[in-house]
């Protein structure tokens, strides 16, 4: 299986390439990087692009196609899951055949193709990694939509699209790695046409955050570090910025609290489970991973960095575990708000 994955990673980012890059992600956290969020100058279209980059491959191979959270069911495969949350959050949006919808971070394509099959709507993605988008594409095109999708390569905080061109729009935990809630929750709003929806889930810390508490700050920092985020929001600045933009808000909810299946979300990270399955999302698994990488770069069969990559990652993944089980960071903080008439 990891050969799959050093073939996908190939695929993505030129071998010569990959430790340069992921060097050159891992310094985009320092101070004096970190200062540049205040002043507005923080490259965050470039860290996001190199981020995706080096990573898309190893989500694939431990995620399939695709990267979000959801509730976990007892009695349902992860992948089950995944698209449950997807068709609740169109239903929520109350998406209808013939309309022209937006899906603002589209990834590699696998929330779209699904909710395009669900709704008989026309979803169009946006995306501003090559890359990915060409693999959404290819993905769409296999899964032969009517209407058929199309794609934007473009920012979120800068959409190349005209106003009021969409009937919904929403975002699948892509809006984390906003700097600026506001000017991406406004551009949602540019688009939309008088009337029309706005989902999101987003991640964020939660009320029993402690900006006080080094543990909570150290968890909060490696869920940054791993995910490429300038910063994790409270729901309060999410629903603020939703407002400034001109959004009414219908629903603010945070589902990993309101949606109990008795199997806790972070499981994802952090189940000691060995199955098949599953085995590749556990600590035990990501560390075999990064470890069987390090070892087939030191005899010229992965690209020198794919075992720094993985430790990025599984910095992440241990942040994530952490702040689930302390309950300081949720996933799946969903947003419905509408534009008005």
């Amino acid at each position: 299986m990891v050969t799959r994955l050093i073939k996908n990673l190939a695929g993505t980012v030129s071998w010569q390439h990959v430790a340069k890059r992921s060097r050159g992600y891992v310094e985009r956290f320092s101070p004096g990087q970190r200062k540049k969020l205040k002043d507005g100058t923080f490259d965050y279209m470039g860290l996001t692009r190199d981020y995706y980059d080096l990573v898309t491959a190893f989500y694939e191979y431990g995620w399939g196609e695709s990267f979000h959270f959801a509730p976990l069911y007892p009695d349902k495969p992860f992948k089950e899951s995944l698209r449950l949350h997807e068709t609740c959050l169109a239903d929520r949006l109350d998406i209808e055949p013939g309309m022209r919808v937006l899906d603002i971070g589209c990834g590699i394509g696998g929330p779209l193709v699904l909710i395009a099959r669900h709704t008989g709507a026309a979803v169009v993605g946006l995306n501003n990694n090559h890359a990915q988008v060409e693999k959404a594409r290819a993905r769409a095109a296999n899964a032969g939509l009517e209407p058929p999708a199309d794609f934007l390569v473009s920012d979120y905080m800068h959409i190349d699209a005209p106003d009021a061109s969409f009937d919904r729009a929403y975002a699948i935990e892509s809006m984390p790695h906003a700097t600026s809630k506001a000017q991406a929750f406004a551009e949602a709003h540019r688009i939309l046409k008088p009337g029309g929806l706005f989902a999101s889930y987003d991640w964020c810390v939660t009320s029993m955050f402690d900006p006080a508490n080094a543990d909570h700050q150290h968890i909060k920092r490696e869920i940054m570090i791993g995910n490429a985020l300038p910063d994790i929001s409270a729901p309060v600045d999410i629903d603020r910025a939703l407002e400034e933009a001109g959004f009414e808000i219908l629903v603010n909810d945070d589902l990993a609290e309101t949606i109990d299946t008795g199997v806790p979300w972070h499981k994802a990270v952090g189940a000691q489970k060995f199955t098949p399955l599953d085995f590749l999302k556990t600590p035990v698994g990501r560390q075999v991973t990064a470890k069987m990488l390090w070892l087939l770069e030191r005899i010229g069969l992965a690209p020198r960095g794919s075992h720094q990559v993985a430790t990025i990652l599984n910095r992440g993944a241990d942040g994530l575990s952490a702040g689930g089980k302390l309950g300081i960071f949720t996933p799946m903080y969903f947003t419905l708000a509408r534009k008005a008439e």
